[in-house]
């Protein structure tokens, strides 16, 4: 049985490694990790278990939208937290504007590891919408996300990334706007 270990780090007892082979049947993709709990036996490394490790994240956010708007983000939650990148996620958020909104739709997009992602158009009221039209004082929508359509590995930690969210109004007016990032929790 092989016990190769590359670009390995040791931590006590636990050796977090990239790339490892633990027997001549069984080796992880490149990119995925693993902690793998040894003993050493002479020269030999010995596994007793492997455990994949997924990473999880958190969002934090802020207002992206210009003071003219006409629709204020008061608040926003994204649950479940800290979630995967295989999780569904919902995106509540609390709006308030003084004025009537008669339709309109959300656009949101995200940034990660230097690609773009585009997410499927929503409504902001109406018929295909959870709210009905018109809006108007306070107001809350809330948006579902299959994080597993982007493909991306649970086992690999990724840097700090960003999603942003605009409502526009049937005409094409910005409504409002908010930036979620998105970061690695240890």
């Amino acid at each position: 049985m092989a016990h190769k270990l590359g670009n390995r780090a040791i931590r006590g007892q636990v050796i977090v490694a990239d790339g490892i082979q633990i027997s001549e049947s069984a080796k992880l993709p490149e990119g995925d990790a693993a902690v793998v709990f040894v003993t050493h036996v002479g020269t030999e490394w010995e596994h007793h278990s492997v455990v994949f490790w997924t990473y999880k994240y958190k969002a934090s956010w802020w207002p992206c939208s210009s003071s003219n708007t006409t629709v204020t983000v008061k608040e926003l939650t994204v649950t479940p937290s800290p979630f995967t990148f295989a999780d569904t996620v919902e995106v509540k958020g609390g709006f308030f504007t003084k004025h009537t909104i008669t339709g309109g739709y959300i656009d949101t997009s995200a940034k990660a590891l230097g690609k773009s992602f585009e997410f499927p158009q929503q409504a902001l009221c109406g018929s295909s919408s959870r709210l009905k039209c018109p809006l108007t004082g306070d107001f809350y929508l809330t948006a579902t996300f299959d994080l597993a359509k982007l493909k991306l590995k649970t086992t690999t930690p990724y840097p700090p990334s960003t999603a942003t969210s605009t409502g526009y109004s049937d005409s094409g007016v910005e409504l409002f706007c908010y930036n979620l990032e998105i970061k690695l929790v240890f």
